[in-house]
């Protein structure tokens, strides 16, 4: 748009003479106004919010990166401290675009902004994130530094500092010093060179890779810096002979479990520490390991990170694992324990058959049956030869591992452990001979009563395809939203939407599930659905003509897809829901990300002083000022050049609408050879807003004909007082409007009512919007409600979010296509000439339903 307009001074000042005295079809004045520095003030504007648009959008889609990573604990300290930093700075900026357009309107939401950075900024340090160490001692860690030092070596300092139940003593190499280890030697290139392009079925090629980093991890040097703290930390363990080095990637334990993808080594001594370190570190790149990640949609770059956590060996008499609820079947509320002989690791890796506790969860951990294994051997560890196999006399073979008073142990350590992670835990733990129990890692415990089949599998076939933005499955009834005006949606409703709509974010919480018809991942609806876990979709095109109210579907937002009816087969059964008092977070990402990701600022009227009626208390989050940017920004070319009264604008006139438009070109509206003209056509207008609804307003079947009276106040100007003072025209009805190729700001009085149009209709669908309003009229006080009321039911069947205060009536139609947009703007056109006097007509409510139908029905002169 700037080089447009300056080719346009460009032009002018070459021929001005020209310009002015040549053509006499060319204004004077129009020409003098692209000159002057109110053109070059409306270029600005314009060119503004253009860019806050754009960048509403970016700072969304930085937000659902981080909510996605941190979600699935696939999240580095250094990424995640850098995306906040760049997303504060873009949202100060984005505050302080608002005030440029605006003249510094809305000062003191700068104040806000900065408020709210400070605070993230300061948790963020508070945490750690401002500083880091490359060695943590266990009595450091909590469940708050998953980001730092992977989901097990934070979860077990959880269990020991705060829950101080036994667990081995130790330290974890962080995620920094992995970060710092693969940066120093450049594997970080290497790492996104081999895996930018390997696809799951190149086989090949993970091959390569997996061997290629593995062995530039072997072959590298660890840091002196690291060494030097990771010696420092063993010094500290005093006569501790040998150690098990373990795995604690980030992610692992959290969404995504990575079950025995990773390396543990045990039975090390000191002098092999830094061996077993690069070893565990190499299986984060093994060929398992790869294809996990890529069967999960795993990014593979270097930001993965692996710590490391080093442990005193303690002499296991008999180890296992405890699940505090039956993964098997969840509803019979019994706990399992499995038990072997010596290490644990002859159990999960299948060389001896356990034995199996079955607890009663209701019963104080009484023992309902249980199956004892024949252990004839055994994992131990040598201090010289590591870990050895050995048999187990054949007496031992067949007796229980674990007497009475452990198995109450255990049974209380998994009871504290569910009330303090809020669900259910996988828990591996081991028995030295003195009797203690020592817990080795716990984490939380995937149930489900039937397996979620593949898309291939599932014989079912879909009646709505979509894109996921949310994940997860679900069923429940339909619940169309129809009336924008309604407050809430049924407890479990499959919620089913035209656009996705940043006001229905007050339904996600009782809601089941969402389709939306249009919409993507940035939008601030899709935030929402993912804040709160709810299976969400976009682009499930024509849903809501599709899908009937209160039948019951089957949303799988994993592979975007509608069935008909409730789908066992299909459906993963959650039995066990957290307990939203007890559940920690499972990281101090996921606490910061409450200062950034919730919507708070939910609802903002259409017809209120933002400056009066927001308050700078009022702005919780991160997300709360971009809402408000973005609504203060519409707003602003709303309004823009207030005074109204301009001899710069183009006039159109056409018989067929009793209106003269007075048009203003900021930026492609028109064609280039009518821009110093006075009088332009229809067919010089190239703004698609404009013409689509000019197509509406000159419909075949839509009259304008008869006496139109007009009222014709300033541009922008608050128009009531001209009712109260019955200053109305009888000399025609005028128009004011502002265009761009895809702006459209239309402003007219006609007769006795007001009608206000402000849309932009682009090619991005999270840009486009129509706000729509409508005001006044020539009967009395019923009947001017009855006609808003009128406008009300069918724009709502058109899905606009209606709000209407006595004859005052405020439509929005936000985040859809472009056709969609046109397509309104078309309805809208007839609209206007179709209820243009029917507040003299409109003397019941009945004969108003019957008004709204016919229009409806594509019936626009209804005789009633």
């Amino acid at each position: 748009m700037v080089s447009f307009f300056r080719k346009i001074r460009d032009f002018l000042s070459f021929n001005k003479r020209r310009t002015r005295d040549s053509d006499p079809d060319y204004d004077p004045q129009m020409v003098r106004f692209f000159m002057s520095d109110d053109f070059q003030q409306l270029e600005k504007r314009y060119a503004a919010f253009k860019l806050l648009l754009s960048e509403n959008n970016a700072i969304l889609g930085i937000m659902s990166d981080l909510q996605e990573r941190v979600d699935s604990q696939l999240i580095t300290p250094p990424y995640f401290k850098k995306e906040v930093s760049r997303l504060l700075s873009r949202v100060i900026g984005f505050v302080e675009a608002l005030n440029e357009m605006c003249q510094d309107k809305y000062p003191w939401l700068i104040h806000v902004a900065e408020g709210i950075r400070g605070k993230i900024e300061k948790r963020m340090e508070m945490g750690g994130l401002g500083r880091h160490s490359y060695v943590y001692p266990l009595a450091q860690l909590d469940i708050l530094m998953a980001s730092e030092v992977g989901g097990k070596a934070a979860s077990l300092g959880e269990v020991k500092n705060i829950l101080h139940i036994p667990v081995p003593s130790g330290f974890v190499v962080s995620s920094w010093a992995y970060s710092e280890f693969i940066s120093v030697n450049g594997i970080d290139r290497l790492i996104d060179i081999l895996m930018g392009d390997v696809k799951a079925d190149d086989e090949r090629k993970i091959q390569e890779a997996s061997r290629r980093i593995q062995e530039a991890i072997l072959e590298a040097d660890v840091p002196p810096a690291v060494v030097s703290a990771l010696s420092e930390s063993l010094a500290e363990m005093g006569g501790v002979g040998t150690f098990a080095v373990r795995s604690s990637a980030i992610g692992e334990d959290g969404k995504y479990s990575f079950a025995g993808l990773f390396r543990s080594v045990l039975g090390v001594s000191r002098d092999k520490i830094i061996d077993a370190y690069k070893e565990v570190c190499t299986s984060l790149y093994g060929e398992r390991a790869i294809r996990y990640r890529l069967a999960k949609r795993i990014p593979q770059d270097h930001q993965i990170a692996m710590a490391v956590l080093v442990l005193e060996t303690i002499p296991a008499v008999a180890s296992g694992v405890l699940y505090t609820l039956d993964p098997t079947n969840p509803e019979s509320d019994t706990m399992i324990i499995t038990a072997v002989w010596g290490l644990g690791k002859s159990a999960v890796e299948g060389y001896v058959s356990p034995d199996i506790y079955i607890l009663d969860r209701k019963g104080g951990g009484r023992l309902i049956n249980q199956t004892i294994g024949k252990k004839d051997s055994k994992l131990s560890i040598d201090p010289v030869k590591g870990i050895i196999e050995e048999g187990v006399p054949i007496e031992k073979q067949v007796i229980p591992c674990l007497r009475e008073k452990v198995l109450h142990t255990l049974y209380e350590f998994g009871q504290v452990f569910e009330r303090h992670f809020g669900a259910p835990q996988d828990v591996e733990w081991l028995v030295d001979r003195r009797g203690w129990v020592y817990i080795l890692q716990t984490r939380t415990l995937a149930l489900s009563k039937t397996v979620t089949p593949s898309l291939t599998e599932t014989q079912h076939t879909p009646v709505i395809s979509g894109d996921p933005v949310s994940p997860g499955i679900t069923s429940g009834p339909v619940f169309l939203v129809q009336d924008r005006g309604i407050s809430s949606v049924p407890t479990g409703s499959i919620v089913a939407v035209k656009t996705m709509d940043p006001e229905f974010a007050k339904f996600i919480p009782s809601a089941g599930g969402l389709i939306a018809e249009t919409g993507s991942l940035a939008t601030h609806l899709a935030s929402i659905s993912r804040e709160f876990h709810k299976p969400a979709i976009v682009n499930a095109q024509d849903a809501v003509n599709i899908l009937r109210n209160g039948e019951m579907v089957t949303l799988d937002a994993h592979h975007g897809k509608v069935y008909r009816g409730r789908i066992d087969s299909i459906i993963k059964t959650k039995y066990f829901e957290p307990n939203p008092e007890t559940h920690k977070e499972g990281t101090l990402a996921k606490v910061v990300l409450k200062d950034i990701v919730p919507l708070t600022l939910t609802q903002i009227s259409d017809n209120i002083n933002l400056r009066v009626a927001i308050r700078p208390n009022d702005f919780k989050t991160i997300h709360d000022i971009i809402r408000f940017v973005h609504e203060a920004s519409v707003r602003e070319m709303f309004h823009l050049n207030p005074e109204g009264e301009s001899a710069i604008s183009h006039i159109l006139l056409d018989p067929r609408v009793p209106l003269t438009f007075y048009v203003i070109d900021i930026g492609g509206a028109l064609s280039p050879r009518v821009l110093f003209k006075r009088k332009i056509a229809i067919s010089d207008i190239y703004s698609k807003p404009f013409r689509s609804l000019w197509e509406g307003m000159t419909h075949k079947n839509i009259s304008w004909s008869g006496q139109v009276q007009f009222h014709l106040g300033s541009f922008f100007s608050v128009v009531s007082r001209s009712f109260i003072e019955g200053n109305i025209s009888q000399s025609g009805g005028k128009a004011y409007v502002i265009l761009s190729k895809e702006y459209l700001n239309f402003q007219c009085r006609l007769a006795y009512h007001f009608t206000g149009i402000d849309a932009v209709s682009s090619d991005t669908s999270s840009n486009n919007y129509i706000t729509f309003r409508f005001e006044g009229g020539g009967a009395g006080a019923d009947g001017r409600i009855r006609r808003a009321l009128l406008i009300k039911e069918i724009l709502e069947a058109l899905y606009f979010r209606i709000e209407v205060k006595g004859d005052f009536l405020t439509g929005i139609f936000r985040g859809s296509t472009c056709q969609e947009v046109q397509s309104r703007l078309d309805q809208l056109g007839r609209l206007m000439g179709f209820t243009r006097q029917l507040d003299m007509t409109l003397q019941d409510e009945a004969t108003r339903r019957r008004y709204a139908k016919a229009f409806l029905e594509g019936n626009y002169s209804p005789e009633l």
